[in-house]
């Protein structure tokens, strides 16, 4: 009869499946921003124990990249509406209750680090995205559809750009076209789209944008 792998071997077997080249370009990138950091501490005495923080991030996030390397991928779709409706309330608790920093209240202070709810909503838009796309794949012909997976966008948007936070705003937008161009939706509607979203672009930069925003809007399209 054959014999429960132990959990050395399963984990083994785990390691020969995971993607080295992209582990390997992490690493790098990560070691050169430690470098760059320390090479700051050398200005000053308060700079310098920067690089040591950085190391523990790091470790915290390695840490978690294991651990979600390894998790069951269908978890997030059993889990996407809890983590969508917690990373809504978050945005809304932390408008209530956040800690205001240059005019923007985006964070909570936990000890000796902020976080910042807007991240945990990208997670949960690409899970619930994910999830609604998957279930509705043969509906993508009719245009509503695409319009109620806005919806999702639409939601957790409103809320950070309150806070306010353009540049999280335009990440979950991009999430939401991002996912619209894995997913076999017809090429009229991508162009109904990219005419929408110029109008609405045209209108925001008119009346919604303050100066600042425009500012670094034409400060990254330079």
């Amino acid at each position: 009869r054959g014999r429960t792998p132990s959990f050395a071997m399963t984990w083994a077997a785990r390691l020969k499946n995971l993607d080295w080249v992209l582990l390997a370009g992490v690493v790098v990138l990560s070691v050169l921003g430690v470098m760059m950091i320390y090479s700051t501490g050398l200005a000053g005495q308060s700079e310098r124990s920067l690089w040591i923080r950085q190391m523990v991030f790091l470790a915290i996030g390695f840490g978690g990249l294991v651990f979600f390397a390894y998790l069951d991928y269908r978890f997030w779709r059993r889990a996407s509406a809890a983590l969508y409706i917690f990373s809504l309330a978050l945005l809304l608790l932390v408008l209530l209750l956040g800690q205001g920093i240059r005019g923007s209240t985006r964070w909570f202070a936990l000890g000796p680090v902020n976080f910042q709810p807007a991240e945990l909503a990208k997670l949960a838009l690409i899970a619930i995205l994910a999830k609604f796309f998957q279930s509705r794949a043969g509906m993508l012909q009719n245009f509503r559809y695409i319009g109620l997976a806005f919806l999702y966008v639409l939601l957790p948007a409103a809320l950070i750009m309150l806070e306010p936070d353009l540049g999280s705003a335009l990440v979950l937008i991009g999430i939401w076209a991002g996912l619209l161009l894995m997913v076999k939706v017809p090429l009229r509607h991508i162009l109904y789209l990219i005419l929408i979203f110029a109008l609405a672009a045209g209108f925001s930069w008119q009346f919604v944008l303050e100066d600042y925003q425009k500012d670094r809007i034409a400060t990254f399209v330079d």
